[in-house]
């Protein structure tokens, strides 16, 4: 059994010095600095997004791909509130027919990123006898790419999800 002194440290790497040298370990930026201008700037730009979400129609294409490109572009969180009020009136009116699968994919992924449970029983208009997808949904690049989106979401025991995501693989 060794005691070990606590007066003794622990020897420190040999390393070489550095390519770059220390000079950006001490940079500061200018640009984190907001100028009262680009204050004003902002201000305007989340009003006029507000009253883009107000006046949107709800449960409209509109308005799920105003809330999709929000979230996109990371700042859903100054519109949280308007925009949990729109899905769940979204969810609530989720039983709306619609023969777009960009539409529906959009409108399920977004519910169920939200929280809210959608059946993934909206895919089944799209879908033959046996259960694989139309070959005539191939034409539809952007419901493809929402389709594949809205997959990423599936839970276990989901066939139609499952089935989405090998068909976009296989596509």
């Amino acid at each position: 059994m060794t005691t070990s002194s606590p007066n003794k440290s622990r020897p420190l790497a040999n390393f070489h010095s550095a390519v770059w040298g220390y000079h950006f370990l001490s940079y500061t930026s200018q640009l984190t600095e907001i100028t009262n201008q680009e204050k004003v700037e902002v201000d305007e730009y989340k009003e006029r997004i507000m009253k883009m979400l107000v006046e949107a129609p709800e449960a409209s294409e509109q308005k799920l791909v105003l809330i999709d490109a929000i979230q996109q572009l990371g700042v859903a969180y100054h519109f949280h509130s308007e925009i949990e009020t729109s899905i769940q009136n979204i969810f609530d009116a989720s039983q709306q027919n619609n023969d777009n699968l960009h539409v529906v994919s959009l409108r399920f992924r977004l519910v169920r990123q939200q929280g809210h449970y959608m059946s993934p029983d909206v895919f089944k208009k799209f879908t033959e006898q046996d259960g694989k997808f139309k070959e005539t949904v191939t034409n539809d690049v952007q419901g493809l790419l929402s389709l594949y989106e809205a997959s990423q979401l599936r839970v276990r025991d989901e066939e139609i999800l499952e089935e989405a995501l090998t068909f976009k693989c296989s596509t």
